[in-house]
């Protein structure tokens, strides 16, 4: 028999889609408000490019209870009784649930909840977990986002190896990195810098640099295509924290790095705060990871963004992830605040693996 799929609309499509794929639907019927017509269309396109017959109902009145009765049966009339029917009943107002359930009880259809993670049976009370993965391109098309840029692989061996050479560098001589650092930003570092305390070298030619202090001794030596960016701009870290989770995951797992967005006129507001790039973002099927890499200081506005980039591009099952070395204390609070994770300290990069490990189980508790 045809399996179809009436579900109610609500702000977000990933609950809804996970269940029409999971009970490998192949008509679905969506029936929502004018309010959310944008995220209704974005569900129909990407059905319609796996071959589902979609339709959408977006004119219901979402607090009348007489409106989605209504549209309901008159869905019922056009399928027929030869087909098994499942409401999805997660998304709309109370009223369109209400309305939705006594149609659905009167022609003996299952009706379901669902929060992404499993599928509550409303007949039987019981709970399965839902089992289909959806990949991060169809995600953000059902979002409706515009993707510009990512990575899908691992750090090469060159960008490891150089990026380790420069994590003991900081450790052993972080006043030295910091002075460096600084000239760096302010744009006062020149190629060839020689102190009483050190001396400095970029060869542009040969992409290196050179660190060595007052005695010549040879404190940093690294040749790399992005070497400063990779020194200064923090990308050692996010070389180091992107290692560790691909290890981690063992292929389990869909990771990209370097995401950036080409942002929406509704997040406009958000341009002057890099919040459309994501560093690392790990997909385990039904949920996102999104991780902000730190190497020197975490302020409120990394807080801010782990926090909007989570509303914009996740759903309720997406967590944000702060890896860093350092945190002040008050900072830790605000990381609770937002419902994020924060893995800090020395040992942060081998305390990955339990730290995500725990992550996870406490999405699915």
């Amino acid at each position: 028999m045809k399996e179809v799929h009436i579900t109610l609309l609500g702000k977000e499509n990933l609950p809804l889609y996970y269940p029409i794929i999971e009970f490998n639907s192949e008509e679905v019927y969506v029936l929502g408000s004018r309010q959310n017509l944008a995220v209704a269309h974005n569900l129909k396109k990407v059905l319609e490019e796996k071959g589902l017959l979609c339709k959408v109902y977006c004119d219901i009145n979402a607090f009348d209870i007489k409106s989605i009765i209504s549209k309901c049966e008159e869905i019922h009339s056009k399928i027929g009784n030869d087909c098994n029917v499942t409401y999805n009943i997660t998304g709309g107002t109370k009223i369109m649930a209400i309305g939705a359930y006594i149609v659905a009880k009167q022609h003996k259809a299952r009706i379901i909840y669902t929060d992404s993670v499993s599928c509550i049976d409303l007949d039987t009370y019981s709970s399965v977990p839902l089992n289909g993965k959806v990949d991060n391109k169809t995600i953000f098309r059902l979002q409706g986002q515009h993707l510009k840029s990512y990575d899908t692989t691992a750090p090469d061996k060159e960008t490891l190896d150089a990026s380790n050479k420069i994590a003991c560098f900081i450790n052993e001589n972080r006043r030295l990195f910091n002075q460096l650092r600084r000239q760096y930003v302010s744009k006062t570092l020149s190629t060839l810098s020689v102190t009483e305390e050190y001396e400095y070298e970029y060869n542009p030619a040969s992409m290196s640099v050179c660190i060595k202090d007052n005695t010549a001794t040879t404190l940093l030596d690294i040749c790399h295509h992005d070497a400063l960016k990779l020194l200064f701009e923090g990308r050692w870290w996010e070389a180091l924290v992107a290692d560790a989770i691909f290890r981690w995951s063992d292929g389990r797992y869909e990771i990209w790095r370097n995401v950036t967005f080409n942002p929406r006129d509704m997040e406009a507001r958000l341009k002057d705060f890099d919040k459309n790039e994501i560093d690392i973002l790990v997909n385990t099927g039904n949920k996102l990871l999104f991780v902000e890499c730190k190497s020197g200081d975490v302020t409120q506005d990394n807080i801010n963004k782990m926090s909007v980039i989570r509303q914009n591009y996740g759903s309720d099952k997406s967590k944000s992830i702060l890896v860093s070395q350092f945190l002040r204390s008050d900072l830790r609070e605000k990381i609770e605040e937002t419902k994020s994770y924060a893995i800090i300290g020395r040992h942060a990069l081998e305390n990955i693996p339990q730290k995500f490990d725990s992550i996870l189980q406490s999405i699915k508790a």
